[in-house]
């Protein structure tokens, strides 16, 4: 393969991860906006929750989606699964943009960006495993680590231009209504050029071996039940974890340094883009870093290393002390990383390859539907009813021993190699 082929391919699945996380974590950047345009009505506080809790719902449909398009990924090929996904997104990232609020359809409004969100995740469900599957089957074993780093970053990339826009917006004085339906619109045609590019992508090596020897399963999902039901429960519980961490950056900070710290929204926004930057540039780091210990290994670590210091990253955060406060949410982005950029390399080694969408994609994100997706509204209302500032840590802690007793039971089964 040339080597300008080996980027093209690269470039295009990771664009696409950007494009797709992008429109997904708008929800979160705009939450204050969007509460007011579907909750005029609520106070402060039910409109920010209303809106994570939609922002949530979106996570509920992702297994669907996963199941859906790892079904058919398994069995014409990650590369049509994959165009169909960014296409789906793109129609339903615009019509989120020119829903109208509560104003013009009153309750039903609300309603209807319930099913928008379910949709918009139903596609993620399919784009997040398949594009780390479609460039990981396509890399070098000795790769795998770095480059699985390397598609969780631009997942987070997407939240990052999110947050970036979100500061653009407010700096160039667009208010109202409006102003948060500029970023879904602009997402959406992005999608169509990124759908353009992935039709001439090459399927990959492992699902053209497997077409030629035959090993089409009729029924992905049902081998995966039989035979990889470990996998799946070991695999979600990584997935609830992974997700609820990153979210509490990428989702949760700007809403928690507004309410919990009284920081204006303009520097609450440029700490949530430092916080994600460095998260970003941690992932190709600690992937990279992975590689040396194994994914197992590195993922065990950092699992119990956020059991003993979120807490006290928390309790940084919260300090009156503006180093302090740096140093909290900069190591929150590294304990995330570090479990984040292993999980995919280590994920797809659980399951062989004529199966592998289905069973990495059902198990990851039923573990973000679970765990991973209502993370910024669990912590809104552990802040709440506890009024504790490290509250939100509470809930990561608890994922993280979930996920080291499912990897204490089930986690020394022979991985596949691939």
């Amino acid at each position: 393969m040339r080597m300008s082929n080996k980027y093209k391919i690269a470039l295009t699945s990771l664009m696409g991860n950007v494009i797709e996380y992008f429109g997904f974590t708008l929800f979160a950047v705009f939450s204050k906006e969007i509460g007011q345009s579907f909750f005029p009505k609520l106070d402060d506080f039910v409109q920010t929750l209303s809106v994570f809790i939609i922002f949530g719902t979106g996570f509920l449909s992702r297994p669907l989606g996963a199941l859906f398009f790892g079904h058919f990924g398994d069995k014409i090929g990650r590369k049509k699964s994959l165009s169909y996904t960014i296409l789906g997104m793109s129609v339903i990232t615009f019509l989120i943009a020119v829903i109208p609020g509560y104003q013009m359809l009153a309750a039903l409004a609300p309603v209807l960006l319930v099913v928008l969100r379910l949709c918009q995740g139903f596609f993620v469900g399919g784009e997040g495993p398949g594009a780390a599957l479609y460039i990981l089957e396509h890399s070098k074993v000795e790769n795998r680590g770095m480059i699985g780093g390397v598609v969780i970053a631009s997942i987070i990339t997407g939240s990052f231009l999110a947050t970036l826009v979100g500061i653009l917006i407010n700096q160039l004085g667009v208010v109202g209504s409006f102003s948060w339906r500029i970023p879904f619109f602009i997402a959406s045609c992005f999608g169509l050029i990124e759908l353009y590019l992935r039709f001439s992508l090459p399927e990959t090596d492992d699902f053209i071996i497997v077409q030629k020897k035959n090993k089409i399963q009729k029924i992905p999902i049902k081998t995966v039940l039989k035979s990889y039901w470990r996998e799946m429960m070991l695999i979600a519980s990584l997935g609830g974890v992974t997700t609820a961490i990153s979210y509490i950056i990428m989702a949760y900070f700007t809403p928690y340094f507004e309410k919990q710290l009284n920081i204006p929204h303009i520097a609450a926004l440029q700490y949530s883009l430092y916080s994600i930057f460095l998260f970003i540039s941690f992932l190709v780091l600690m992937g990279k870093v992975s590689v040396r210990f194994g994914a197992r290994n590195f993922t065990i670590a950092f699992a119990y290393a956020i059991i003993f210091l979120l807490i006290p990253a928390f309790l940084a955060i919260n300090s009156d002390n503006k180093m302090l406060f740096l140093i909290g949410i900069s190591l929150i982005p590294l304990l995330s990383a570090g479990l984040c950029a292993p999980a995919y390399p280590y994920a797809i080694k659980k399951f062989s390859t004529e199966v592998r969408y289905s069973g990495v994609g059902v198990s990851y994100t039923l573990g973000i539907a679970i765990f991973g997706g209502f993370a910024p509204a669990i912590c809104s209302y552990l802040m709440r009813t506890t009024e504790l500032s490290y509250s939100p840590a509470f809930y990561i802690i608890l994922l993280a021993l979930v996920y080291l007793a499912f990897e204490h039971i089930l986690g020394e089964s022979k991985p596949n190699e691939i």
